[in-house]
């Protein structure tokens, strides 16, 4: 699967999986006792101007991840709006 790394009109460096996944890839089964979460939502999710450290799902991996084995996968779109869905 193809990686790339990107540059927004902000300077900040992302990465988006063949997967659409933002982030590093994570391939495979889910490991036993592995707790998985998808977050979906628009570009505030998605962190159209945040580094790769510094979007909200990242922040939210740590978070679990500091109370049980833990991955979320920031699959938002960032041409999004929670107003286009109503």
């Amino acid at each position: 699967m193809e990686q790339r790394q990107l540059r927004s009109a902000t300077r900040l460096d992302y990465q988006i999986a063949a997967s659409r996944i933002r982030g590093p890839r994570k391939t495979g089964p889910k490991p036993a006792g592995m707790f998985r979460v998808i977050a979906l939502g628009d570009s505030f999710t998605w962190g159209i101007e945040a580094g790769e450290d510094e979007h909200f799902p990242h922040y939210l991996e740590n978070i679990l991840q500091g109370k049980r084995a833990a991955e979320v996968f920031n699959m938002a779109w960032a041409a999004t709006a929670s107003t286009r869905c109503c």
